[in-house]
């Protein structure tokens, strides 16, 4: 059983205001966060003309290169290079060494552009990547991003996965806007190419120009700033679509922030708006078939949320909203656009305990304790729990935008019954 003590360590949903407001219930976590190295190589894969130097000690640089080589083209194309740092240069710093690995990579792949990560030793010594890049691109002629893959000062991955994505934002220049044309930030487009609001756009003759950052070229990031809308669909990459506002005043509407159907109709009808697309019919007819589709009455029913493979907040605010009382659930990070869904949440009655997202031991002990109707995210393992209904959407919903992604999701929880 949970003890007093160890739910004491964990803050109420009230209490999250930062990301640093979300606690464990022990102090020793398994298994952890991610290393943002991890998703900072996912990223730079998916750019054709792109290869990556990544700075750290052996470990990081192993861990590293064993992701980049899960896929055989990656390692085909000898697109991850890695550079361990010595005994000296932990103390000393690594300026010289990085230097000559970039002029390595150039004369052996001949690269259109290098991004260089450090990993978290060589940021804590204060190694000074930027005059790095400077050098190497003046006497190198190189092209070379630098991003900050450290996370000593965070649990989350995700403030280098906004560095990454920031940093593509270099390699756009400024084009004629192309007005029936979007991009889909968040999404990769062979997963979504089916999905409602594809079919809905291409329906109307929307041009998707660039799934981002996914499946990507640097021509394709060069014309990534001719279109009217960025319609982004994860707040991870939201950081890129206020960049270019900002730099090319490109509007962005975030798509799928509630699962909840009120908020997807109002983001589709905002969609049609910002590209002058009469969508109301359409969006109307999915509106109604969904909420008709919804039959099984879950008011009253506690629930709790794990990892999602999505923000967990659009997911509890549909819950909450159908009545449901939400006792626990996991942020994996706390975006400063979580707040209102966070007050709703809370205006709703239901001020769960919070947790972080792959904090298993946590979990365990919740799911002991809290005798939950429904709990909805990854575990050790889906066996049911009491009687807890176990339900993993991560899958489920991969490719899901629209009303779809509410209803898979209800349709799965109602054959738990």
């Amino acid at each position: 059983m949970i003890t007093e003590d160890y739910l004491s360590r964990l803050n109420r949903l009230s209490d999250i205001d930062s990301d640093k407001a979300i606690k464990s219930g022990t102090t020793a976590i398994y298994p952890g966060t991610r290393c943002p190295i991890a998703p900072v190589t996912s990223i730079v894969n998916e750019i054709e003309d792109a290869y990556m130097l990544v700075v750290g000690t052996a470990e990081c640089t192993y861990y590293n290169k064993n992701i980049s080589i899960q896929e055989e083209k990656t390692l085909r194309q000898n697109k991850v290079w890695s550079y361990s740092m010595n005994s000296n240069e932990v103390v000393f710093g690594c300026r010289d060494g990085v230097y000559e690995a970039l002029k390595t990579i150039k004369e052996s792949v001949v690269p259109k552009v290098i991004f260089l990560v450090s990993a978290c030793v060589p940021e804590m010594i204060g190694e000074d990547f930027e005059s790095i890049v400077d050098e190497a691109s003046l006497e190198l002629d190189l092209k070379v991003i630098y991003i900050n893959g450290a996370h000593f000062k965070c649990y989350s991955a995700m403030p280098a996965e906004k560095n990454t994505v920031l940093a593509l934002c270099d390699l756009m220049e400024k084009q004629d806007i192309e007005e029936k044309s979007v991009n889909i930030i968040g999404s990769k487009y062979s997963l979504i190419k089916n999905s409602e609001i594809i079919k809905l756009l291409e329906s109307k003759e929307i041009n998707i120009n660039s799934c981002i950052p996914f499946d990507l070229s640097l021509d394709k990031l060069k014309t990534a700033s001719k279109v009217k809308l960025n319609i982004v669909t994860d707040l991870t990459y939201l950081p890129i679509a206020k960049k270019m506002q900002e730099d090319y005043g490109i509007q962005y509407i975030i798509f799928n922030y509630s699962l909840e159907f009120e908020c997807i109709k109002k983001a589709y009808l905002e969609i049609g708006e910002a590209l002058d697309i009469d969508i109301a019919k359409e969006v109307q007819g999915l509106y109604e078939e969904a909420v008709k589709t919804y039959e099984h009455d879950f008011r009253g029913k506690s629930f709790g949320t794990g990892y999602l493979g999505i923000d967990s907040f659009g997911l509890n605010h549909l819950l909450t909203s159908l009545g449901m009382k939400l006792e626990y659930m996991e942020i994996e990070y706390y975006f400063e656009e979580n707040k209102s869904l966070k007050n709703k949440i809370l205006e709703s009655g239901n001020n769960p305990f919070v947790g972080r997202s792959f904090d298993y031991l946590t979990l365990k002990n919740i799911l002991k304790d809290k005798e939950l109707d429904y709990f909805i995210g990854a575990v050790l393992d889906n066996k049911k729990i009491g009687n807890t209904k176990i339900i993993t959407p991560y899958m489920m919903l991969s490719g899901k935008l629209g009303f779809e992604a509410p209803l898979t999701l209800l349709k799965a929880m109602k054959e738990e019954i």
